[in-house]
């Protein structure tokens, strides 16, 4: 049997800003990164005009809902996150409460197959014959969560659930500790299930900027 592989990934958020921005990001928990293998020698270059990358390990969402209550879902990226040569595809929602936007991101390697919306599973990525053997047999399209608005946010040891209501109806979005009605790992078959010791609020993180990086 092979070794239960970790559900939620630890992150970082990356931004470039000018360094006296530092005086204001060094608070809030970002650092300053002069030299790194992961950006290009131009952006090294750009340290010596005073231009420099900031990173921050990514926050949890949960302390913070009650400010973004009531915020407008406004785009939806399935391919954030990379990873050395290849990508992570979490799932970031952005949303806006018309001042000013941030990303709620599912941390989780493929993080649609991971969620159900309102019991089924996320239809984007996946193929017919996989949406019909999931377990609800039955598949939702997450671009409809598009102008919705998030009006509930809930979680306890087992499951985390935040919903957005667009026309009057409520999206469910769920993520469970033991893969309930979610489709196995490809290849190996074995069920998405979170590491005893993971806490489940953990893999809904809060983000300024949507570059995020292992």
């Amino acid at each position: 049997m092979s070794e239960q592989r970790p559900a939620i990934l630890e992150c970082f958020e990356e931004q470039f800003s000018f360094i006296l921005a530092a005086l204001w990001r060094i608070p809030r928990g970002w650092s300053p990164v002069f030299f790194s293998f992961r950006v290009s020698i131009i952006s090294w270059f750009a340290t010596f005009f005073g231009i420099v990358l900031f990173s921050r390990k990514t926050l949890p969402f949960h302390p913070v809902y009650s400010e973004w209550a009531g915020a407008r879902l406004v785009t939806i990226n399935m391919r954030l996150g990379s990873s050395g040569m290849s990508g992570c595809a979490f799932l970031g929602l952005e949303v806006s409460n018309g001042t000013s936007t941030k990303w709620l991101v599912f941390t989780l390697w493929g993080a649609t197959e991971w969620l159900t919306i309102n019991g089924s599973v996320i239809q984007n990525g996946l193929s017919e014959e996989e949406i019909t053997q999931s377990p609800s047999g039955t598949a939702v399209d997450i671009f409809d969560l598009i102008e919705s608005t998030l009006t509930d946010f809930q979680f306890d040891d087992n499951e985390l659930a935040i919903t957005f209501t667009k026309d009057s109806r409520p999206y469910i979005i769920r993520v469970t500790k033991d893969g309930e009605n979610i489709l196995p790992w490809r290849g190996s078959g074995e069920n998405k299930v979170f590491l005893p010791e993971e806490n489940i609020e953990d893999c809904l993180r809060v983000c300024d900027t949507w570059k995020l990086v292992r």
